[in-house]
């Protein structure tokens, strides 16, 4: 099955309940986690933080945009994040996803439905993961380029001072800052305009 790449907002219930246009809320799990019946439909996501999973069975947490609770990505979906972005998880920090559900995942011979992602920011191609569908059998997983808006030039160098000082010289928030940025205006930035928030007096030698 093919799936288009799009997304949308859920609003946090109680901020609009007499709202109709967007109906999502009232649909998700009572959890404190994405669950493969949270995206009936796929859904494309940037990741604002990474953190360390409560259990040994879920290790790794990524908190999402979108209203969304902290999903915790299966073995198979962190092979496949490492494969594309790499071991170190500060670097997925604003990068995207398209999730989707997954309904032939199984468990316990129950088909259950999991969260599985089509498409990544940040790589060059579409790209091919050899992975374990089923006990004792591997096959390819293939996982397509999601384009993206990067933020516009003019625009980036007028509000680059205003970014710099809101930091205040503290490094450290800078992974935060762009992240709101990019979920605010809907655009990411280049590596050579993220290096300018992170290092200014770098990026002006």
């Amino acid at each position: 099955m093919t799936y288009d790449c799009f997304r949308f907002d859920i609003l946090p219930y109680g901020e609009n309940m007499s709202a109709i246009d967007n109906l999502t809320d009232t649909i998700m799990a009572n959890s404190n986690q994405l669950n493969a019946c949270d995206v009936p439909r796929p859904v494309t996501v940037t990741i604002t933080d990474v953190l360390r999973g409560p259990t040994k069975e879920q290790p790794v947490a990524l908190h999402i945009t979108g209203g969304y609770q902290p999903w915790y990505p299966c073995r198979t979906v962190r092979r496949i994040l490492i494969g594309a972005w790499g071991e170190n998880g500060k670097s997925w920090v604003g990068k995207s996803a398209t999730l989707f559900c997954d309904e032939s995942v199984r468990f316990g011979g129950v088909a259950v439905g999991g969260v599985r992602v089509s498409h990544l920011s940040d790589i060059n191609s579409d790209m091919s993961f050899s992975v374990n569908l089923t006990r004792g059998k591997k096959g390819q997983v293939s996982v397509k380029k999601l384009s993206v808006a990067y933020y516009d030039a003019e625009k980036f160098s007028v509000n680059l001072p205003a970014w710099i000082k809101a930091l205040g010289g503290d490094a450290s928030k800078a992974e935060g800052l762009i992240a709101k940025i990019e979920q605010g205006s809907g655009c990411k930035f280049t590596d050579e305009q993220k290096a300018q928030i992170k290092n200014p007096q770098e990026a002006a030698q």
